[in-house]
């Protein structure tokens, strides 16, 4: 009984077995269909493909033949300035670490001295601003004074054609002053001979219209013998007159006489006193050609009038 119920067990599942084994066939079948009807738009799309393959091999041929020798080549020149810009690197870092170390601090440092000097500025702007409403007024007060201003010069400018009419008559009457000064002129000439055959110690006199009185105690021994003509006293007198317009020690003047050919200097070596009550010692020095004559020591006075006594010492 018990190996009968066993075999009805297997025959049952044997049977089961068997059906799902048809339905699995069933849908084998199914789908196989299913990917049979597929195929052919897959195997349309490798047609089409393939039929793209040949221009791409092509270009793929033009691209290895023509332009990859051009990218080796450009590659190969690229390499070359990078091992190029690899050698100069190290000159480069030397450079930047130059200017790390010399030029930065230096930069550092002014751009530090600049800093401290801009509290200052600020100061001098603030002081400056603080002025300005006091310039603005002095402006305005300056603007207020325009007008009279103007009217000032209007004034000058009514009196310009008088002034030009003035100036017309004393150009008109420039000649006869000359006229009057060259017989002024030839009179101081004569009252210079006068004087000089009258003294018979004196050497020069106040022939110029000068501040300077008559220099006395002089001989022609000054000048080694040479005799002592009008020029050269006008010359030597002219030479004081300058020297004595503004005094102060150390001073030296040079004085000539072309026709003569006697040349000299005259130098304060001393000064004393106050203005008004001056007192100069001069050295004068003169020459003729290679000759040179022996110095000699004068001494002015400045008088109450403001003019110079002048004597030898």
């Amino acid at each position: 009984m018990a190996s009968d119920s066993k075999r009805t067990t297997a025959t049952y599942v044997l049977a089961a077995a068997l059906a799902l084994l048809a339905g699995a066939l069933i849908y084998f079948a199914v789908s196989l269909k299913q990917v049979v009807n597929a195929l052919p738009p897959v195997v349309e799309g490798l047609q089409d493909v393939s039929g793209e393959i040949p221009p791409i091999l092509e270009r793929v041929d033009v691209i290895l033949e023509t332009t990859l020798p051009q990218i080796m080549t450009e590659v190969a020149g690229i390499r070359e300035q990078v091992a190029g810009i690899q050698a100069e690197l190290p000159k480069v870092l030397e450079e930047v670490g130059a200017i790390r170390e010399g030029t930065v601090p230096a930069v550092l440092a002014e751009v530090e001295n600049i800093r401290a000097s801009i509290p200052p500025i600020l100061e001098r702007v603030a002081a400056i601003q603080e002025q300005i409403p006091a310039i603005l007024a002095e402006v305005e007060a300056v603007r207020g004074e325009v007008p009279g201003i103007v009217e000032q010069v209007e004034g000058i400018q009514t009196q310009i054609p008088a002034i030009l009419a003035e100036v017309a008559a004393v150009r008109i009457a420039i000649p006869d002053y000359i006229e009057d000064a060259s017989a002024l002129t030839e009179e101081m000439k004569a009252a210079g001979r006068e004087a000089a055959e009258g003294a018979a110690q004196g050497f020069f006199t106040g022939i110029l219209k000068a501040p300077v009185n008559m220099v006395s105690g002089l001989g022609s021994n000054m000048l080694g013998g040479v005799e002592i003509t009008d020029e050269m006293r006008v010359a030597f007198q002219d030479g004081i007159a300058r020297l004595l317009a503004d005094p102060d020690e150390g001073d030296v003047v040079s004085w000539s006489e072309g026709k003569s050919g006697v040349n000299g200097e005259l130098e304060i070596t001393r000064l004393r006193g106050r203005e008004g009550k001056r007192t100069v010692r001069i050295e004068s020095r003169s020459s003729r050609g290679s000759r040179t004559f022996d110095p000699v020591q004068l001494e002015a006075t400045e008088q109450s009038d403001g003019t110079w006594d002048t004597k030898r010492r």
